[in-house]
C-alpha cells in the first residue's frame, strides 16, 4: 500500500495550553491593560460587541465572531457598550512530520477572523473545549487539542474553499450564493421549500445548486438541513427546551421526523447530544 505525505501549510496538531470564559463587564471600564502572548489566543465571542486591538489593528467582533492572536503579538480587548464576553483559548502549533514549532504563525493559521451564524456549531467545539479543560480528568488535553484541531481544520478548509480555490462561475455569482446562504442561516428555524431559496440566488434551479454546491460542499436544501440541526444543537446545548420543543421551534413536521434528521446529521439522537452536552458555566481550566 503506497505511504502518503502531508504538504499543506496548515497540517499542524494543535495542543490546549489552557481554556475558560472571559468577560470585560461595564464596573472595569471600556478598555482593558494590553497583553503580549507567548502562544495562539482564540477569541469566540459569545454575548456583546467590543474589539480587539492587535499590534495596533482594531478587529471589531460580535456575538459569533472569533479572533486569533499570534505568538508575539500584543492586543488590547475593548469593549463597546455592554459587558464583552468571550470563550478564549490558548494553544501551541507542532508540526505533524517534525513535531516541531512551525517557524511562520502566519501559515499555521492564515486566517484572522471569521464570523459565524448565530446557529454555527463554533459555539459547541469552544464550549467543549471549556469543559474539558475545566474538567482536568484523565485525557483532557489530549481530548481538548482533538477538539480544538478539528475546529480549526475545518475554518482552515472554508476558508481556503472560499479564497483563490474558487471557479470563476462561483467567484461570478459570488454574491448571489452569499445571499442565498445568509437566507438560509437566517431562517433556518423556518420552514423552508428549495424554491424559496433558489428564489434568492436569482439563477436557474439546476445552474443555481450546482454552484451552491460547489461553493459550500452541499446542495442547497442539505445546506438548509444542516443549518437546521445545527440550531438544534445550540437549543441542546442552552438546556432550556425539551427535545418536542426544540422540534416545534424549529418547525419540524413531528418529534419523530425531527429525530431521524438530527441522527441523521449528528450520528446520535438529540437525547443523546443533549445528556453529553450538558454542563454548568465554568471559569475553565488550566494545563500544566
Amino acid at each position: 500500500m503506497p505511504g502518503w505525505t502531508l504538504t499543506r501549510p496548515f497540517d499542524c496538531l494543535f495542543v490546549v495550553r489552557s481554556a475558560g470564559r472571559a468577560s470585560s463587564p461595564v464596573d472595569r471600564g471600556p478598555r482593558l491593560s494590553p497583553i503580549t502572548t507567548p502562544d495562539f489566543d482564540l477569541h469566540y465571542v459569545t454575548r456583546g460587541r467590543g474589539a480587539l486591538i492587535i499590534d495596533g489593528v482594531p478587529f471589531d467582533l460580535a456575538q459569533g465572531d472569533l479572533c486569533l492572536v499570534r505568538p508575539g503579538e500584543t492586543f488590547v480587548v475593548l469593549r463597546q457598550g455592554d459587558a464583552f464576553e468571550r470563550i478564549y483559548v490558548h494553544f501551541d502549533a507542532v508540526r505533524v512530520d517534525t513535531f516541531a514549532y512551525p517557524r511562520d504563525p502566519k501559515r499555521v493559521v492564515p486566517f484572522r477572523t471569521v464570523s459565524t451564524a448565530r446557529n454555527s456549531p463554533v459555539f459547541g467545539y469552544c464550549l467543549r473545549i471549556v469543559r474539558e479543560a475545566h474538567a482536568g480528568a484523565d485525557g483532557s488535553r489530549a481530548l481538548c487539542s482533538a477538539v480544538l484541531t478539528e475546529l480549526l481544520t475545518r475554518l482552515m478548509r472554508l476558508h481556503a474553499r472560499r479564497g483563490n480555490r474558487l471557479s470563476p462561475a462561483v467567484k461570478k455569482n459570488l454574491s448571489r450564493l452569499n445571499q442565498a446562504r445568509e437566507f438560509i442561516e437566517a431562517n433556518c428555524e423556518r420552514r423552508l421549500a428549495l424554491a424559496q431559496i433558489v428564489a434568492v440566488g436569482g439563477l436557474s434551479v439546476n445552474y443555481f445548486s450546482r454552484l451552491f454546491r460547489a461553493y459550500t460542499g452541499r446542495a442547497p436544501y442539505d445546506y438548509y438541513l444542516a443549518c437546521k440541526i445545527d440550531r438544534a444543537k445550540e437549543l441542546l446545548i442552552e438546556n432550556a427546551l425539551s427535545v418536542s420543543q426544540i422540534a416545534v421551534a424549529l418547525q419540524f413536521e413531528d418529534v419523530h421526523y425531527f429525530s431521524r434528521a438530527f441522527r441523521k446529521c449528528a450520528g446520535m439522537s438529540p437525547t443523546r447530544y443533549q445528556a453529553g452536552v450538558q454542563t454548568e458555566e465554568v471559569p475553565g481550566g488550566r494545563f500544566a
